[in-house]
């Protein structure tokens, strides 16, 4: 898992703070393999921003006010600009200023006001929002407060990796560079989207800009695993193509520069009666995230035990393409959506008494919503929705048992929907042990099926 690091440093207006949060989705061990999601059981959370900044507990610096009373009848709030404080605020701030005006106050009163303001606007998604009382003359009982908003300054991109520079720009444009001020949520997306890259690690600074009450993001970016690895055996399989298996597969990370994943699978029994291997490359397209991929794979079995007199064997071969964007990203909620084109072609066969073979071709466009969300304390669900239409062409050579050659295409329509939640318990199953930082052992066991993996990278 990696972490994002978003450092804050002093504004001047601005106390220092730090986020971390957690990015990653569950990932896939395994695709060609029934029980490969089955590996990463303990997912971590996603973590919530944290720090000063966010947090409710704000205070001005203290100000010599001695007991001195005062009155007042107005208390206006503008917003400080490159001509000074001389723009109103959009928003109706009665609510908190009514409390404020046509009775004895202190000048401690009104810090807690710009207090109650600056919470105001960081509640509702400006990050380094800043209400203060500028210097000035009380008269006719009407006091000015200032705010900073935290315009976007400069960004500035720091890239010391292989992913190419010109793909975090347009992250930093369709998210930070969107919005004229420095947005909460814009800042957590493009720490969360920069951090989904493969193969590098992000780190994301706020500090003063040249401009009054402007804020300048500094984005520095390097290199993490080039690849990372599995293998895994388990006693999953049938008898008739091996009750025992093994799977490998590896992961090349960020090698084009285009935050590109390369990824092969492959799994066998332990006489090869059952073999699988799927390969799947994918890269980022866009500003947002968008990945396009495609992928292959092809599986081989012949059964054995019972049904070796038959000679019975098969494969199944598959290629396609998809689209994925990442739908919403936020510290609690991820939701990806995903577009799938595939075409299969399955071919059974038997050798004896009579030699048969049927072959069905299957074309399918999918749909899918799929996530992760921070449901309750110390627990996580996954979720995913889909729906799938597509087509089905049969060929069969069982014309001897009556049965037409080329049966009648089929419309499928399909739908799934899938949802899971993992609540972490200390002390329980799965077993973990890490071993020099590198490896990590992984045992499940249930009644008379257990597999061993370990994972590398």
């Amino acid at each position: 898992m990696r972490k994002i690091n978003c450092l804050i440093y002093g504004l001047g207006f601005l106390p220092a703070i730090s986020l971390a949060q957690s990015t990653d989705f569950q990932q896939q061990l395994q695709q060609s393999a029934v029980l490969s999601k089955e590996l990463n059981q303990n997912t971590p959370h996603l973590a919530k921003p944290a720090g000063e900044m966010f947090n409710s507990n704000l205070s001005n610096a203290p100000q010599q006010a001695g007991d001195l009373h005062f009155e007042l009848k107005e208390i206006e709030v503008k917003i400080l600009s490159e001509q000074g404080l001389d723009t109103p605020v959009n928003e109706d701030l009665s609510t908190l200023i009514s409390p404020y005006l046509n009775r004895p106050i202190t000048l401690a009163d009104l810090n807690e006001l710009t207090r109650q303001i600056t919470l105001y606007y960081r509640q509702h998604n400006y990050l380094v929002a800043r209400a203060y009382l500028p210097q000035q003359t009380i008269e006719n009982q009407r006091v000015i407060i200032g705010l900073m908003l935290g315009n976007v300054g400069e960004v500035r991109i720091d890239n010391q990796s292989r992913f190419k520079t010109n793909f975090a720009q347009r992250m930093v444009n369709t998210s930070v560079n969107s919005q004229p001020y420095l947005a909460q949520s814009e800042v957590e997306k493009l720490s969360l989207l920069l951090n989904e890259v493969p193969g590098i690690n992000a780190q994301l600074g706020i500090q003063a800009g040249q401009n009054r009450g402007s804020a300048d993001v500094n984005i520095q970016l390097k290199d993490s695993k080039l690849w990372q690895g599995y293998f895994f055996t388990d006693n999953q399989g049938t008898s008739e193509t091996g009750k025992y298996r093994l799977s490998a597969g590896i992961k090349m990370l960020n090698l084009a520069g285009m935050g590109d994943q390369f990824n092969l699978d492959l799994l066998s029994s332990q006489n090869a009666r059952l073999k699988n291997i799927r390969a799947e490359y994918s890269w980022i397209i866009d500003g947002y995230g968008t990945r396009f991929g495609v992928f292959g794979s092809y599986l081989h079995y012949k059964l054995g035990k019972n049904f070796t007199a038959l000679d019975a064997k098969g494969n199944n071969q598959t290629l396609g393409a998809y689209i994925l964007h990442p739908t919403i990203r936020q510290p609690n909620f991820h939701l990806n959506t995903k577009l799938t084109f595939s075409h299969s072609r399955i071919r059974d066969a038997q050798g004896i008494p009579q030699p048969i073979e049927n072959i069905a071709k299957i074309n399918l466009i999918n749909l899918s919503f799929n996530g992760v969300w921070n449901s309750f304390a110390r627990g996580t669900t996954y979720f995913n929705l889909g729906a799938a239409v597509g087509r089905e062409n049969n060929h069969s050579t069982e014309a001897w048992q009556n049965r037409p050659i080329d049966w009648q295409a089929i419309n499928l329509p399909w739908s799934m929907l899938k949802l899971r939640t993992n609540k972490c318990y200390q002390k329980t199953l799965p077993l973990k042990r890490a071993l020099k930082g590198k490896w990590q052992i992984e045992i499940f066991l249930a009644i008379k099926k257990c597999y061993l993996a370990a994972l590398m990278g």
